[in-house]
């Protein structure tokens, strides 16, 4: 036996091979568990390996232990496992230098924009993420230099995700754009032949970018070649393990927006119910949780079509989310939890008349607003805010009418004051639409001109986008709107 006393480099190596191994099976089973022993074990390892007598051996021990905490980061003590990351690249970067080791310092580089990337959904979201791009392109500068081609497209990979994600919170088409090169230039290496996970991550990446894309213009278009990477990601896996079916849940939840709302919500809801027969709340942790988000929002759109035996499902599965995600482990898809479960209410009001439903939803929508900023996340604080006049709006049939629309239009306003909010077509509109149907409201009980006036504005400026994107259903309605501010308030 490698005793720490009789045989040190021995116990040392032990120690780190053991913390491997503890890694590799936290994989596996029982995460949080197989983390924190894999951790004592590389701390046990520094015991004998420090940066003086043996620094490569102490660098990444260090660097090791690092990609340990943030991946415990995403469990427990969010905030303090991810700084303690971050702490243990740094110091293993002081011994890996660019020119002493130019691939351990590139490796490091890496993980340290991994770390940022975590970090961007606890705190600092457009600042930390735009640390981990600059971490990521130094790592992918010094992995070219030196012809470890699959190292780079590796980071491409993650670069993608990275860019991916601060195209949410700004300059969308810019970031989209640079993300989708990145992972066209991963695609080069990573292939469905020699690596068909990663290469299947990257068609899930590709489909996301379409996705959002079709928020931006081409609806439909986008939704269609998102369906086609996604769909190459599918078949590249038994059933047990098509991740891509989320994807596809979430392009037919996007095309119920604009058409056939009920059949393409009900395509939505079986993909996302096959894959919560293969997913487990401990084993995908954050997989489940997005799933369930996704059936709650799915179940909640439905009761918009008189389903309302989908209420308490809706509910159910906002309630499984919550048991792993909280503003502390991931303060954006909190507030996504707490909008769905105030829409939810919301839409079980405008069916039953309940005020008190009503009212549950303007706590959960003032809830999320504690936690986001138009700056921090644009789209997320829009849908508050959307659904905030949504419910203000409902609330003024039931009692207090000018009082409530007056607060909806409030509501409806913060949309429009989101920097880069027009880029958002439908949203941009659908708010526009909304805010001329309040301003109606208001023409019938006040200052009748100047409120049509604005109510025509309002319809006009949502007439551009569903003129220019062929949404005829919505098309209609604003039409409709407009001839009827025309035709009572206008003498038009």
């Amino acid at each position: 036996m490698c005793t720490f006393d009789k045989l040190p480099i021995g116990y040392a190596r032990s120690n780190y091979n053991l913390g491997l191994a503890y890694g590799n099976l936290s994989y596996h089973e029982n995460a949080e568990v197989n983390i924190l022993k894999s951790i004592e074990f590389y701390k046990g390892s520094l015991k004998v390996r420090n940066v003086e007598q043996t620094p490569l051996e102490y660098a990444y021990t260090i660097q090791s232990i690092g990609v340990q905490y943030c991946r415990l980061s995403l469990t427990k003590d969010y905030e303090e496992n991810i700084l303690k990351s971050i702490d243990s690249f740094k110091d293993a970067l002081k011994v890996f230098t660019v020119k002493k080791y130019p691939l351990y310092y590139a490796s490091a580089y890496r993980d340290l924009g991994s770390a940022y990337c975590r970090f961007s959904a606890i705190k600092n979201r457009k600042e930390n993420l735009t640390e981990a791009i600059k971490l990521y392109e130094e790592a992918l500068r010094v992995f070219t230099q030196n012809n470890e081609m699959y190292d780079a497209a590796l980071t491409d990979l993650y670069l993608g995700d990275a860019l991916y994600l601060l195209a949410l919170v700004t300059e969308p088409e810019k970031n989209l754009s640079k993300s989708y090169s990145a992972y066209i230039e991963a695609q080069k290496v990573l292939t469905s032949d020699e690596v068909p996970s990663l290469y299947a991550a990257i068609q899930e990446g590709l489909g996301e970018i379409h996705i959002l894309k079709a928020e931006l213009g081409n609806t439909e278009e986008n939704l269609c070649q998102a369906n086609n990477f996604v769909q190459e990601s599918i078949k590249i896996f038994e059933p047990q393990k098509q991740t891509g079916k989320y994807y596809e849940g979430n392009i037919y939840y996007a095309l119920s927006e604009i058409k056939d709302k009920e059949i393409n919500l009900n395509k939505a809801i079986e993909l996302y119910r096959e894959l919560l027969e293969v997913y487990t709340i401990d084993e995908h942790d954050l997989d489940y949780a997005h799933t369930q988000i996704a059936l709650g929002n799915s179940y909640a759109e439905l009761l918009e079509v008189g389903r309302e035996e989908y209420f308490n499902k809706a509910l159910e599965c906002f309630e499984e989310a919550l048991k792993i995600i909280s503003a502390d482990c991931s303060f954006y898809d909190y507030a996504k939890i707490l909008v769905g479960q105030a829409e939810t209410y919301r839409k079980m009001a405008e069916i039953t008349a309940s005020r008190e439903y009503f009212e549950k939803a303007i706590e959960k929508n003032m809830e999320a607003l504690k936690i986001c900023t138009a700056q921090e996340c644009p789209l997320e604080y829009a849908s508050i805010q959307t659904s905030l006049g949504d419910t203000y709006r409902g609330l003024a049939r039931l009692k207090d009418k000018e009082d409530n629309i007056n607060k909806a239009v409030a509501a409806y306003s913060k949309v429009l004051e989101i920097q880069e909010i027009e880029k958002f077509h439908l949203r941009y509109s659908e708010v526009q639409y909304k805010l001329g149907l309040c301003y109606i409201e208001l023409a019938g009980l006040k200052d009748s001109e100047q409120n049509a006036k604005k109510a025509q504005e309002c319809f006009d400026e949502a007439l551009k986008v569903y003129t220019e994107e062929g949404y005829s259903t919505l098309y209609e309605q604003a039409a409709k709107a407009k001839e009827q501010v025309l035709s009572s308030f206008l003498d038009v």
